[in-house]
């Protein structure tokens, strides 16, 4: 035990100081294309002219950043249904994946993976210094290739996966008009017991249950006049598909907020709370 911490040590050292030496990286371009038997591709070079016809590839910019290890710190939430509740966390060149869940009428969390990362162009490269679910992982590594990165979205391929998963992750904006005028918390009259609280930016959804606070989700707002746009980043509810929400504001004062959900055209009045 003893030599494997001095070999992850090590490992950590020298990861640190590949972070500190390296410049700032170039734009990339990532190549997406289907070859002839139907499997989408995603590669940093082109595909071979004799297996996919030049108008079926699309061609994207990966723009390189001087503070790319600084811009994906963060928690980054999986939006795929099926991993609801599944993160990335991405912290000083220490990476975590884990799950958060809703049992016994409380939030839970369970770490699967943790260990360091660098961001490597248009990948992150992770190495498994714990990894619950596959020991064969431990001490290994894997690239994740990032096919997009914007300040709230992430798009990874990951090993042996086809299709990019969506990661989001919170932004706070600064505060504006709107969001003065909303700040807070909010109960739905139409449903006793959720909360939504609002700040810059940002907002949760609670469940007020024998006196004590449940978080179901989590995610960004944005205000699309006269639209309420709410965008989940962390959804433990039940149900849903994950699409934004999007309210339209028939009337708004300093203790009532009325809003037609335009999913279904259901009417919500939020009461303010606090």
């Amino acid at each position: 035990m003893l030599v494997t911490a001095r070999r992850r040590l090590v490992v950590r050292i020298f990861l640190s100081a590949l972070l500190l030496l390296a410049g700032p990286a170039s734009a990339q371009q990532m190549f997406k294309w289907v070859d002839e038997k139907g499997v989408t591709h995603f590669s940093v070079t082109p595909p071979p002219v004799d297996q996919v016809a030049p108008d079926a590839v699309e061609e994207q910019s990966l723009k390189g950043r001087s503070d790319r290890g600084s811009y994906l710190s963060g928690t980054w939430w999986d939006q795929t249904p099926a991993h609801r509740g599944d993160y990335l966390e991405l912290r000083g060149g220490e990476f975590e994946i884990g799950r958060r869940y809703i049992s016994q009428g409380s939030n839970r969390k369970t770490e699967i993976a943790s260990g360091p990362y660098r961001r490597d162009a248009n990948a992150l490269v992770l190495t498994y210094f714990t990894h619950l679910r596959d020991s064969s992982l431990l001490d290994q590594s894997e690239r994740f290739s990032i096919l997009r990165l914007e300040d709230t979205e992430m798009e990874l391929l990951k090993p042996g996966q086809q299709a990019p998963a969506l990661y989001r992750r919170l932004k706070s904006t600064s505060s504006s008009l709107f969001s003065v005028r909303i700040k807070g918390r909010w109960s739905v009259k139409e449903k006793p017991g959720l909360i939504y609280e609002f700040n810059n930016g940002t907002y949760e959804v609670l469940s007020l249950s024998r006196g004590s606070d449940m978080t179901l989700r989590r995610g960004n707002w944005v205000w699309e006049d006269p639209n309420l746009v709410l965008k989940p980043v962390m959804n433990l509810s039940a149900g849903g598909d994950g699409r934004d929400d999007r309210w339209y504001v028939s009337g708004i004062s300093t203790n009532e907020i009325t809003v037609v959900d335009q999913a279904d055209n259901n009417s919500l009045t939020l009461l303010r709370s606090r």
